[in-house]
């Protein structure tokens, strides 16, 4: 049995100087020294210094030994090799580092809930970046493209007005009612096996593209047998798996001129686990999100339900990579920021099915790096529609998609299963599955009526 203490470091890194292979005369990224039971490697210095130092690079029992077993280690440093693209990624402090496509996944491997965000694409296509700075600058030298600001204080620097949300709803439980009570658990169940049989959805696999066609196809069919002014379209990524857009278009004049703000309901499609060529079922995150607004779109076109006029389009997004940096979120508010698109708003739907046991259900509502004004709305909605409470919850910088379009100025939410610390704790492992005790379609269920009645009262009945 391998001495699990004496293993030093938690990541094999190619040097950041370079994108060519390792010449034969030198060290190679990744040794292991059988006598000594240790992991000798390359580390790149940016990493060395975002990851805290060497005390803080020795990896826990569990991790070492998932590493060092069934060709881990040879497998992620193939991996590394494969991805040598250089990426520029954010931390919560500030901090702007750059990695390489193929180091990220061992920053996710490291500490699977630590959040950062990839920002080198937004830095490259804004007017931050000039020929003065280059793939080789200090990163600190760059200016910053991913703010860190903290809830509405980022809103407020925006030259746009902040848009208010309604302080009393207008419709009421039993006018939602013909709509929530269509809401089946069981076809949410069917639809989520089916998602989590795919080995994984990582964004850079070819089950992640093939996962991403099977949801495409299971929207496309629901839209064809309704009569909802109802478009579908992919927003393409250079990686293969591509976000999914499902717009309700008002009817009339309005739908042609776009005048009038889009709501968008987000959920992200992707997964992970802390080694991305490892099996990720992602039932719960965010397997769970994804399903939860599905059902409320089905349900929306059975009923060939459409925006009213003057309320402005609807968007249901389906994000892809944001397990990457939130790449795919980042990549659709850009191009809707250039094209002068206006968003009204934006709730991002990640992990709904997972209730702890010895707790009560509740919908974890963030309160950090989100809109105020929103958020407060979502209470109203949920005393109102939903069978279980709210609960205040924080989840950090980066936590998912909503933070793409907070970044845009666009006030946006984010409601997950929980509070952060009751949440699932084995997500980006095998164990995100269905069958855990604590998974719950019918907590899933709840979220679907927060989608639902959230766009009737936005959007109209």
């Amino acid at each position: 049995m391998l001495n699990y203490s004496t293993i030093i470091g938690a990541v094999a890194l190619l040097l950041l100087s370079t994108a060519t292979q390792p010449s034969a005369a030198e060290e190679p990224p990744l040794v292991i020294n059988r006598a000594t039971n240790q992991i000798n490697f390359q580390l790149s210095p940016p990493i060395e210094s975002l990851l805290g130092g060497e005390n803080q690079h020795r990896l826990s029992q569990e991790k070492a030994e998932s590493l060092l077993t069934d060709n881990h280690l040879e497998r992620i440093t193939e991996h590394i090799k494969d991805y040598p693209e250089k990426r520029l990624i954010r931390w919560a402090d500030g901090r702007q580092e750059w990695t390489t496509e193929g180091e990220k996944a061992l920053l996710i491997f490291k500490d699977g809930r630590r959040k950062f965000v990839d920002i080198t694409d937004s830095w490259l296509a804004s007017d931050l970046h000039s020929d003065a700075f280059t793939l080789d600058s200090d990163p600190q030298l760059l200016n910053p493209t991913f703010v860190t600001h903290h809830s509405s204080d980022l809103l407020h620097q925006s030259k746009s007005p902040v848009h208010s949300f309604p302080h009393k709803l207008k419709l009421g439980h039993q006018a939602v009612a013909n709509f929530t009570r269509l809401i089946q658990p069981a076809r949410m169940k069917e639809r989520l096996t089916k998602f989590t049989d795919f080995r994984t959805r990582y964004y850079r696999s070819s089950t992640g593209k093939e996962s991403q066609a099977w949801l495409l196809n299971e929207i496309r069919t629901l839209v064809s047998k309704s009569k909802s002014n109802v478009t579908v379209s992919e927003f393409p990524h250079k990686w293969g798996q591509n976000t999914i857009i499902a717009r309700f278009e008002p009817n009339g004049e309005e739908a042609a001129t776009r005048s009038s703000g889009t709501f968008i309901v987000g959920a992200h499609q992707d997964s992970t686990n802390l080694l991305p060529f490892l099996p990720a079922p992602g039932a719960d995150d965010d397997g769970s999100g994804t399903t939860s607004i599905l059902e409320a779109f089905d349900i929306l076109l059975h009923h060939n339900w459409t925006p009213k006029a003057g309320q402005g389009a609807l968007e249901f997004m389906w994000f892809s990579a944001e397990e990457g940096g939130l790449l795919g979120s980042q990549e659709v508010a850009r191009a809707y920021r250039q094209a002068n698109r206006p968003v009204d708003g934006m709730v991002q739907f990640d992990m709904t099915a997972f209730v702890k046991k010895g707790t009560t259900p509740t919908v974890g509502l963030v309160t950090d790096f989100v809109d105020p004004s929103l958020t407060q709305y979502l209470r109203l909605l949920i005393d109102e529609y939903l069978a279980i409470g709210w609960t205040n919850t924080k989840c950090g910088y980066a936590c998912s998609d909503h933070a793409s379009w907070i970044n845009i100025n666009v006030p946006s939410a984010f409601a997950i299963e929980s509070s952060f610390e009751d949440s699932n704790q084995k997500i980006h492992s095998t164990g995100d599955t269905i069958h855990q005790p604590e998974f719950s379609f019918d907590h899933m269920a709840e979220f679907s009526k927060l989608v639902l009645g959230l766009v009737l009262e936005l959007k109209g009945l």
